[in-house]
């Protein structure tokens, strides 16, 4: 490959990393969506949780919040199918059990995901687990004690 070649192809490498940064930075995250878009129906139902992340030593939350008495864990999803409701839940159920200092009196399971198939949606009803999306509630707001 000619010198020229190697340079066209450096440039362009630039470009597109410039590009890539650009686009992380002026384009919020899809777990950022879903805190914010959390966090506001919370408060639109007088629930003023701060929703965040949470890392521990084995366990990676994309939603967490905690109040005095409540507390909000979940996982964001580009696609959620019956099995991904049922994986979120068993992890939900692990931190509760490794962690209980993290956990609440009640407890708020949640799902925010992109796109969401119908059995998953029936799925999460079963499990009493709120599903999320851009535009609306696909599953009630409960929390267990």
């Amino acid at each position: 490959m000619s010198e020229d070649m190697q340079e066209i192809f450096k440039q362009i490498h630039e470009d597109l990393r410039a590009i890539k940064r650009l686009m992380r930075r002026l384009s919020p995250t899809l777990e950022e969506e879903a805190r914010d878009v959390i966090q506001h129906r919370l408060r639109n139902r007088g629930i003023s949780i701060t929703i965040s992340r949470l890392e521990l030593a084995d366990i990676e939350v994309d939603i967490y919040g905690v109040d005095t008495d409540l507390c909000i864990i979940g996982e964001v999803k580009t696609r959620a199918t019956p099995n991904t409701i049922e994986e979120v839940d068993k992890e939900i159920e692990e931190l509760c059990s490794k962690y209980p200092s993290y956990v609440r009196r009640k407890v708020i399971k949640a799902i925010y995901a992109m796109q969401v198939a119908e059995e998953a949606v029936k799925e999460a009803e079963r499990r009493g687990i709120w599903v999320v999306t851009a535009s609306r509630d696909l599953t009630p707001l409960m929390a267990y004690c």
